[in-house]
């Protein structure tokens, strides 16, 4: 959002290669058209690319849409607005994922989904409405800037193809977001600069 003055989430000025460049509809939205389209330009070669959505950090702003089904269950404007954009990420995952299958990527391109931290809306709650009955933290222990489960464990989804990772399904150990690159390294067949920060999890992932 401070890349250009007066930005808002909506029909923003962002820099595109160190050119400040207007674009239209809502950032999250951007983000995922801009991801896209360059998948499609090098679906044909190996691409990588990584997508840091604002959402849903403060200011917690969306699509009057997506924020009118969660005012209708009597949530508070705020949290409804929170809750709205986490439901604009979940479509433009799904977006992003249904494109993936339309170029007949899914099944050779690894797909990471994951967060930093746990959920802001918690300490918002407490400060502002004295309650956190709106709160779904799954029932770990306190919310975002804390030492506790509920502040910084996180979603990690990962999708590959079978071959790599094995069938789905869920790894209980303890890892954390240094080992990604580690991990991405190894799999592709590059080699980890000595000192590098966290470990490969393919030997966990593969057994």
């Amino acid at each position: 959002m401070p890349d250009h003055w007066g930005n808002r989430q909506f029909d923003d000025t962002y820099f595109h290669n160190g050119k400040p460049v207007q674009y239209e509809g809502y950032a999250t939205t951007v983000w995922f058209d801009e991801s896209i389209g360059f998948i499609r330009e090098n679906q044909d070669a190996p691409f990588f690319v990584y997508i840091a959505t604002n959402a849903p950090h403060l200011p917690w702003r969306a699509p009057e849409s997506y924020i009118e089904p969660y005012l209708d269950q009597g949530m508070p404007r705020e949290v409804a607005a929170f809750y709205a954009m986490v439901t604009a990420i979940d479509d433009q995952v799904g977006r992003l994922r249904s494109e993936m299958d339309r170029l007949d990527l899914a099944e050779n391109t690894i797909l990471i989904f994951m967060s930093d931290n746990g959920s802001s809306l918690g300490e918002y709650a407490q400060r502002h409405l004295g309650a956190t009955e709106y709160v779904f933290n799954a029932d770990m222990r306190s919310f975002k800037g804390e030492v506790y489960d509920g502040g910084h464990r996180v979603p990690f989804f990962l999708s590959a193809p079978a071959e790599l990772f094995g069938p789905p399904r869920d790894v209980a150990d303890l890892t954390a977001h240094i080992d990604v690159l580690p991990t991405l390294l190894e799999t592709t067949g590059a080699s980890i600069p000595h000192g590098l920060d966290g470990q490969s999890l393919l030997p966990l992932l593969r057994d």
